[in-house]
């Protein structure tokens, strides 16, 4: 699939491959400007899927822009990237209608994105995105209450056999598009610090997964079955992943979550987390 896009000859879209990892990798790190999606894995991981595209010049990469679904029929832009080379414009708009027309192709309905920076706010706009939602980020100075045994059920450490039923579980939790997809939760629990789930009966009710950096601790992911919500059940998962990061020391402690979703909110601040001021809005496109 090639696209030619209007008002320059010498400029080509094209689907990316495996083969232009390190090219990309290059115009990325170099970028004037640049946006990655807020998530566990490095997007250059799917330059093989559909839509990921690369604007060139001949045979130097100048953009990209990647949105390959990880649930059937809705992605997230994942990258977006624009080297010092070229117009930040112009290179949208050669790059956002072939991604449409190649994510219309492979039957996607619906993208979204994360803000992480006020010049993509006028690109969106233009392209007829709207704003649909917002993540919010709080953060604690590790003054948490002392953890206690759940009164029922065990808390346990996740292991990769529990990916199934850790994914049924987040998929009854979160509406979509904040759902996990196997490959988000695998790279999740690879990286995490600390991944632990709520068993009750046998049956899994709630996990949780951190990750540590030298001064912090980041509460990455937190879910509890709608049936066991405001059971303590999120509390306790907190807690304990409070409890076995302790010898780490952690400084501070992080989370973020939807504007929309109120529980969570009211957890993280029962747990003594405040609004660090950051927000990511978040735009929706239906194609």
């Amino acid at each position: 699939m090639l696209f030619f896009p209007r008002g320059d000859a010498a400029l080509s879209v094209i689907p990316t491959t495996s083969r232009d990892r390190q090219g990309l990798e290059r115009m990325i790190d170099g970028a004037r400007w640049r946006h990655l999606h807020l998530d566990w894995y490095d997007p250059l991981l799917v330059i093989d899927e559909t839509p990921f595209l690369k604007l060139t010049r001949g045979s130097t990469i100048l953009g990209c822009l990647g949105c390959p679904p990880e649930i059937p029929g809705r992605a997230w832009i994942r990258v977006l990237a624009v080297s010092r080379g070229l117009d930040l414009q112009t290179s949208w708009d050669q790059l956002w209608p072939a991604t449409a027309q190649a994510a219309k192709q492979a039957s996607l309905q619906t993208i979204d994105i994360l803000l992480s920076a006020r010049w993509m706010a006028p690109l969106l706009s233009d392209a007829g995105f709207q704003r649909s939602d917002e993540v919010v980020f709080f953060e604690q100075q590790a003054s948490f209450p002392p953890p206690s045994p759940p009164a029922s059920g065990i808390i346990r450490p996740m292991t990769a056999d529990d990916v199934p039923a850790v994914l049924r579980l987040d998929g009854s939790a979160f509406d979509v598009p904040w759902r996990m997809s196997p490959r988000s939760l695998r790279a999740a629990l690879k990286t995490a610090a600390y991944a632990s789930l709520y068993e009750l009966e046998g049956e899994i009710v709630g996990y949780q997964v951190t990750s540590h950096s030298p001064y912090s601790a980041h509460l990455s992911r937190l879910a509890v079955a709608a049936e066991h919500a405001r059971c303590g059940l999120g509390t306790a998962l907190t807690l304990d992943a409070v409890r076995a990061l302790a010898p780490r020391a952690p400084e501070r402690w992080t989370v973020n979550t939807q504007a929309s979703n109120q529980p969570a909110q009211a957890l993280y601040r029962q747990l003594g987390f405040r609004e660090t001021g950051v927000h990511y809005p978040m735009h929706t496109i239906h194609l």
